[in-house]
């Protein structure tokens, strides 16, 4: 019962942010820190990603500091004790969400090399986080005005999206798009 309202909470911090309601998705966080004291280095990485989430997309650099902390904890690998519903609490994934935080508190050059770092560290048959992540890449990459970058990254969705087999990994992906500037240079 615990471990499934602690995966409830997580995705309930995730949607928070979403939403822009950062100090609910600080205070979900900070509920599933709490919950986590005392388990598996990945359920409280995956905890500490969501705080340092919520942080930064409130403005708080120091949300950067827990998600490499985040990431540190990952370092020790799976362990039995984790539940199997865990499984994508992963580096690359702590790593998309270091670049997004990264750029949402506008450290857009970091952003863009953790985006790159994430996607190059997926196992090629995720095929719906390869299109997430190259979403990221995108994302971040024209809120760096980096548009050779960003081009690239277009390039690279439009040979992935249609294996994405995930309607979620295809909205992101619009809603990036939708965001895009329609005077962006070309070149």
């Amino acid at each position: 019962r615990h471990r499934i309202e602690l995966m409830i909470v997580n995705q309930l911090a995730m949607l928070a942010v979403t939403r822009g309601s950062f100090a609910e998705a600080l205070r979900l966080a900070d509920r599933g820190m709490a919950m986590t004291e005392g388990s598996s280095p990945r359920l409280r990485a995956m905890a500490t990603m969501r705080r340092g989430r919520a942080l930064a997309a409130a403005g708080h650099r120091v949300g950067l500091g827990e998600l490499r902390h985040a990431v540190a904890m990952l370092g020790d690998g799976v362990r039995d004790a984790d539940p199997s519903w865990a499984w994508w609490v992963t580096i690359p994934e702590v790593t998309v969400h270091q670049a997004l935080a990264a750029s949402e508190v506008g450290d857009h050059a970091q952003a863009v090399d953790l985006a790159h770092q994430a996607a190059a560290g997926l196992d090629p048959t995720q095929r719906r986080d390869q299109v997430i992540f190259r979403g990221v890449v995108l994302r971040t990459a024209t809120a760096a005005g980096a548009w050779a970058e960003a081009i690239v990254a277009v390039e690279a969705l439009a040979e992935i999206l249609p294996m994405a087999g995930s309607a979620r990994a295809i909205a992101m992906v619009r809603t990036v798009a939708d965001t895009l500037p329609t005077n962006a240079p070309t070149q």
